[in-house]
């Protein structure tokens, strides 16, 4: 399966296969953990991957409907250093905005 739209990437639990594996190198090289979360079922259901940086950490929330969060603090002081409500309607779209936050969260300088 190359793609899944968010609906069926949450209802059928496919994030790890769609989302967290084919960045896993990419986050391992960076230093960045990844924790992977489903919501409860809802009308409207969502997921969350959490990316945890040296200096940095950041959550990209993903509904059902295809709308998108990410929000990344730095570690030494808490502030938010990055917000983004957005869209993604497939598993790369996701995945491009995780690869996005993972490259902002790696930015950070102690």
């Amino acid at each position: 399966m190359d793609a899944a739209s968010a609906i069926e990437t949450i209802e059928k639990r496919l994030a790890d296969v769609l989302l967290c594996q084919p960045i896993a190198a990419e986050l391992n090289a960076l230093g960045i953990d990844c924790e992977l979360t489903y919501g409860e079922p809802t009308a409207n259901s969502a997921l969350r991957i959490d990316l945890d940086g040296r200096n940095a950490f950041g959550r990209l929330t993903w509904w059902s409907d295809g709308s998108t969060f990410i929000e990344a603090l730095r570690e030494s002081d808490g502030e938010t250093f990055f917000c983004l409500s957005g869209v993604a309607l497939d598993s790369r779209e996701a995945v491009a905005a995780a690869r996005d936050l993972a490259a902002r969260i790696s930015a950070v300088a102690p």
